[in-house]
């Protein structure tokens, strides 16, 4: 009788101690692991309280330089699911010990993707470009897509698939989210039609190639960039070549990204009189961490340097 009790009693313990472990664990948030900081406002607003997001870049680092740290591979072998950009920005997460890698422009469709030109940009005008031999397909695009409102919407129901394979559970919210997400979106586009309404769609001069997505999106016609490639230098004849563009396009600012060097803004700031203004479309600081946040102030700051 004492035998048969003692394992009545052992198997009542099991049996609490699996289903508690069971319950911590469907109360267990899922964790998601993201390369930078607008990846993570945008998951954020798809997953809400349902799941952690973590982004590895630090606020102020340059998404083309961060080397992998041994604390990240600690949080992407947590995670269920570990987003990125493409290629070209944030593919160096790809080097981390990760179950499970989305590439994100894989949703974006082709028609909606800027190719990767290496020189002054018309954007009415994409082309084939010289640099662009050698490349891999995924190469071959701009890989700063998030800064078109109307391009992250696109991106956005390859996203809720993802994160529906993985919290089957939390499906229905994750698109019932997403949904409130894109009219959100729509909603950013109109007011960024109306900011941009009225200034030189002519004279935006970049210190390195970013930010070209929103230009085409809000009709920007001509751009010039000094430093095509970040850390490479430009030459007297492609500086040559930007003042005389600022004085024919009587441009009155250089825009610098925050995450880069500011010397080329400040040759070009120096020579001509221009002055600069620094714009940054990572964000990931307290000042910027909705999406709409990034976006929105990144883009006042654009088009008050341009009246």
């Amino acid at each position: 009788m004492m035998v048969k009790f003692s394992r009545y009693i052992m198997t009542a313990f099991v049996l609490f101690v699996f289903l508690e472990a069971n319950a911590l664990a469907n109360d267990t948030k899922p964790q998601i692991v993201v390369s930078i900081a607008p990846l993570k406002a945008i998951l954020e607003e798809i997953v809400k309280d349902r799941a952690e997001v973590t982004k590895l870049l630090p606020a102020g680092a340059s998404p083309h330089t961060y080397a992998p740290k041994p604390s990240d591979v600690k949080k992407v072998q947590s995670a269920l699911l570990v987003f990125h950009f493409a290629h070209g920005i944030d593919s160096w997460i790809l080097k981390l010990p990760i179950k499970k890698a989305v590439e994100v422009i894989e949703f974006l469709p082709e028609n909606m993707r800027l190719p990767l030109i290496h020189g002054s940009h018309d954007h009415g005008h994409h082309g084939h470009d010289a640099h662009e031999e050698g490349k891999t397909e995924k190469e071959k695009y701009d890989a700063h897509f998030w800064t078109d409102p109307l391009a992250v919407k696109a991106v956005i129901p390859g996203i809720v698939e993802e994160l529906c394979k993985v919290s089957a559970n939390n499906c229905k919210l994750f698109e019932s989210n997403a949904k409130v997400f894109m009219e959100k979106l729509d909603e950013l586009n109109d007011k960024l039609i109306k900011l941009t309404e009225n200034v030189n769609r002519n004279a935006v001069l970049l210190s390195h190639p970013f930010f070209f997505y929103f230009l085409k999106r809000y009709k920007f016609v001509k751009q010039e960039v000094i430093e095509k490639i970040p850390g490479k230098q430009p030459t007297p004849k492609s500086l040559a070549k930007i003042f005389r563009f600022v004085k024919e396009e009587k441009v009155k600012t250089v825009f610098s990204l925050k995450q880069l060097s500011k010397k080329p803004a400040q040759i070009v700031a120096n020579s001509t009189g221009v002055k600069t203004v620094e714009i940054d479309p990572i964000g990931g600081t307290s000042e910027l961490k909705t999406y709409e946040d990034i976006i929105l102030k990144n883009a006042i700051l654009l088009v008050n340097g341009l009246k």
